[in-house]
């Protein structure tokens, strides 16, 4: 079949999360809608459709309230399920040395861009985040930014404010201001991918006088 816009969503979402194998998007019954990844098409969705039973069964309990996300991790794999507007979800097959959940920022993107794709209104938990491209002088300190990951978009100069505390001590933030004055977060996950904390072409584009 052709590629889906739904399938480059998510296959970007496999390249933001280490150890990722597959990811599949399911509707309410646990119907394969779209995947990607490089598992096994029939185990990809006959995996997708048992843990979307499982989550549904999850948000069935009164004691448990409701589920955003589910994470299991086993000897061989762990796997993360998130909830979707309209009964979908998605669901991340990860690889045995993995990390224990998928990048909470990753999934960010890929939510959105999936709610955009269908209709979807978007609501999701927490502060939003933006794939961003970032490059580094020889200390590895960012010193300026695209508003994505091509390396034909121009570039941003920033200065760094102050380096940011991260929990994850795999992960660099740093606090910077941009050519405009506007400040942003940034953050570089394990794999070298960077995320804001501010849709910076929303932003630039404000900023440009009116004419």
């Amino acid at each position: 079949m052709d590629e889906s816009t739904f399938s480059r969503i998510l296959e970007e979402l496999l390249g933001r999360i280490p150890g990722a194998q597959g990811t599949v998007l399911v509707d309410n019954e646990g119907e394969s809608v779209d995947y990607a990844g490089w598992a096994d098409t029939f185990e990809l969705r006959v995996c997708a459709a048992h843990w979307k039973i499982v989550l549904n069964e999850v948000n069935t309990q009164p004691s448990l309230g409701k589920a955003r996300s589910l994470v299991v991790r086993s000897t061989k794999r762990s796997f993360f399920c998130h909830v979707l507007p309209d009964g979908y979800a998605l669901v991340v097959l990860l690889g045995r040395r993995a990390g224990f959940a998928a990048s909470a920022r990753a999934i960010a993107v890929c939510e959105r861009a999936l709610c955009k794709e269908a209709g979807w209104d978007v609501v999701t938990a927490g502060r939003p985040w933006y794939v961003v491209g970032v490059t580094t002088d020889a200390r590895r300190r960012p010193v300026a930014v695209r508003t994505g990951t091509a390396a034909d978009l121009p570039e941003i100069p920033i200065e760094v404010l102050g380096r940011l505390v991260a929990v994850n001590r795999a992960e660099r933030g740093y606090r910077a201001r941009l050519a405009n004055g506007a400040e942003v977060t940034l953050v570089r996950e394990p794999g070298g991918n960077w995320y804001a904390d501010e849709d910076l072409a929303a932003t630039f584009e404000a900023a440009k006088p009116a004419s």
